[in-house]
Order: structure tokens, then sequence, then C-alpha cells
């Protein structure tokens, strides 16, 4: 499935409706980073994009400032995102990794992070007594 890539400043917006819920866009903006806040014209135009793309959704309005809230969810956005990035590499995930360790955007403490979450996610799935589960084939 082709989804819209959210960008950087549009993650922002996302990540304050998320945590905070229903918002004006003018609460969503006072919310951003002040060290990085754009001019709000500029937080306008990305909203409406994210609005235009179905990421929000306007939900009432008080006078005369509409209220949103987020129209789909952190992890389906981060899914898309993943799948997307996936994608690009050919579904390679050792040349992802090996690129993210070359570039130190990953570091050793990440790959053991990663080593546990491997070891947890196989215990989850062929737990050491019970029946072993297995994914179905498509």
């Amino acid at each position: 499935m082709l989804v819209p890539q959210i960008s950087g400043l549009g993650l922002q917006i996302m990540e304050v409706l998320w945590a905070e819920g229903p918002c004006p866009i003018r609460d969503i903006h006072d919310r951003l980073p002040a060290e990085s806040r754009p001019q709000i014209n500029t937080t306008r135009a990305t909203f409406h994009r994210l609005l235009h793309n179905g990421y929000v959704r306007q939900v009432k309005q008080v006078h005369r400032s509409a209220v949103f809230e987020a129209a789909v969810t952190r992890d389906s956005v981060y899914d898309a995102a993943i799948d997307g990035f996936a994608d690009l590499f050919g579904d390679n995930m050792t040349a992802v990794i090996t690129r993210l360790v070359e570039t130190g955007r990953l570091t050793s403490g990440d790959l053991d992070a990663l080593r546990r979450e491997l070891q947890d996610g196989e215990a989850r799935i062929h737990p050491a007594s019970g029946p072993k589960l297995v994914r179905a084939r498509a």
C-alpha cells in the first residue's frame, strides 16, 4: 500500500496530536519544540497536507477555531514508514543495518538492544514449552 510520506514537521505535529489529543492548529504550533518551531504559516501548510492526506480530521468547531485529532495511529504511521524504507532496499535488512552501522547511526548499544529484541521475539514465537507457533503461508 502506497502511503504519502510524512515530513519531519508533519511527524512533530502528529506527535503532539498523539500525546495531547484533539487540539486547534494554534495549540499544536505552540507545543512544537521552541528551538526548531517554524513560522505559524509553515505549520498550517504542513497541517493542511496532513489533513488532505487523511492523517488528521476535524472533530469540532469552537468559536472560530477548528479542533483536530489524529485519524491514524502512531504504529500505523511508523509501520508504513518502515515498509517504505524496506521497499527502498529491496527488503534486504542486512544491507540496511550494515549501512546504519557504517554511518554511525546504529551503535553497539543499539545492536545489543536489537539482539535482545530478537531473542525475546524468538521466545514469544517459539516458546520452550507448549505448541510451536508457525506463521501460515499465503
